[in-house]
């Protein structure tokens, strides 16, 4: 990443920029299974009506009784929700379900119509399945550092503290420049010096530590001095400081000399001196620059994942000291391994040297998308069609081993699943082929 953004205006991939409703609305209208439309008259909380697709005069009004409703836009309540359809009204274009939804149903809210056995939520649960596990992995970069949720791509902001500050996650977006990865802080100011804290970190008593973070201002146009600080906690004092004025995005960075050895619990602040401004943060790193290991990063959870591990290189990239190029720029760090304890199977993988780095260290790997949490509408990194036979696949063998079946019906879900695995296979090949094709960085699919 440049210190200069330029404006972009190209169009992301379909595989970069998938929604959980894209993949369940494709996966209901490809096998039949039921379809996606939206709300025509809201004000219920327990009527969904619909009277581009619902309104049949001459349909039973039986038709849709025992189906599931599932909301997948606007009303931000309703979103993921899940009801069975109680009544049809066939003349009015309306099915009443019970329980009631949680909030009232509003015009163009999106719903889905489920005609299936399996209860939605269970098809939801198999898609974050595949994603999460038999998805693709992806190629990243990501600094090291004993700071929970670092680069901000954790839900919410429960590891962060803030102090005359209002913060939140901002995702990436053209205008949003100087976000490594899907998501930063954003730390809006509502007094002099308001800022975020970390919670308290466990460091070694008179060990020299690397202190970094990549700061950049919502608003070039107005000033934002941006600081980031290392507190020691049990005296509150400022043990180091590094200060930007910045306009652009820059990675701040200082070796940090802990000189006492009482000094053994500390704390990562960071905001601006102005009132009513606001920076976004990312990748805040704090490690210990005389120690022979450090943390990998939480979703490297084996060696599988890893790939190999950096020395960062500085590159002058600002106008005041402390300030470089964002880019994650080095060279291969020799010797440095992931460390595995095949005995206690738990706690954070750690990457181990066989002497310290001379900078802070930077990995690259390979991470699987994440499951969908209750924001449906988050982006993700999965290829539709694929995505799609692979879902069907999963729910014709899960439907094949929840039923009972006489000769004939086992037959035709035998053909089923005969059916999505060739489709499977085949969107499996398209994307791989695909992707040696462009150098996209997928690494690896895992058959299902």
């Amino acid at each position: 990443m440049a210190s200069i953004t330029p404006d972009w205006t190209g169009v992301t991939p379909q595989w970069m920029q998938t929604t959980q409703p894209m993949i369940t609305s494709s996966f209901l209208d490809t096998t039949g299974l039921g379809w996606m439309s939206a709300v025509t008259t809201g004000g219920s909380a327990s009527v969904i009506t619909d009277v581009s697709r619902l309104q049949q005069p001459y349909a039973s009004d039986r038709n849709w009784r025992g189906s599931y409703v599932r909301m997948i836009s606007g009303t931000v309540a309703n979103l993921g929700q899940v009801r069975q359809v109680q009544s049809f009204d066939q003349n009015a274009g309306a099915v009443a379900v019970s329980p009631a939804f949680p909030a009232v149903v509003a015009e163009n809210d999106e719903y889905e119509m489920w005609n299936t056995t399996v209860y939605p939520q269970t098809v939801c649960n198999l898609l974050d399945r595949l994603v999460s596990q038999y998805g693709l992995g992806l190629v990243t970069y990501s600094v090291l550092s004993e700071v929970p949720d670092f680069d901000m791509e954790q839900s919410g902001t429960g590891a962060w503290v803030a102090t005359d500050a209002t913060i939140a996650k901002v995702a990436w977006a053209p205008e949003e420049p100087g976000i490594a990865g899907k998501q930063a802080l954003s730390v809006a100011t509502t007094g002099a010096s308001g800022y975020a804290s970390s919670r308290n970190i466990r460091v070694k008593g008179g060990n020299s530590l690397w202190l970094s973070a990549l700061f950049t201002p919502d608003d070039p146009t107005v000033d934002n001095t941006g600081f980031l600080q290392l507190i020691d906690v049990a005296t509150g004092t400022l043990i180091d400081e590094i200060r930007t004025s910045s306009k652009a995005s820059v990675r701040l960075f200082r070796p940090v000399a802990n000189s006492s050895l009482n000094t053994t619990l500390v704390a990562v602040r960071f905001g601006s001196a102005e009132s009513g401004v606001t920076g976004h943060w990312d990748d805040i790193v704090l490690t210990d620059a005389l120690a022979f290991d450090a943390p990998l990063p939480y979703w490297m959870g084996s060696e599988a994942a890893f790939k190999e591990a950096y020395i960062w290189r500085p590159l002058s990239g600002g106008q005041a000291a402390n300030e470089y190029d964002p880019a994650l720029i080095g060279h291969v760090a020799q010797g440095w391994r992931p460390f595995t304890d095949m005995y206690s199977n738990g706690g954070q993988l750690r990457l181990r040297g066989q002497a310290p780095a001379p900078f802070m260290m930077y990995v690259q790997g390979v991470r699987f998308e994440s499951a969908w949490g209750p924001n449906i509408l988050e982006a993700k990194r999965i290829d539709v069609p694929w995505a799609v036979a692979a879902l069907a696949l999963a729910y014709y063998q899960r439907l094949k081993g929840q039923t009972i079946l006489d000769e004939n019906q086992d037959a035709a879900l035998a053909a089923q699943i005969n059916w999505w695995r060739k489709e499977y296979e085949e969107h499996n090949n398209r994307v791989r082929s695909a992707a040696r094709t462009q150098e996209s960085p997928i690494t690896s699919w895992v058959r299902i």
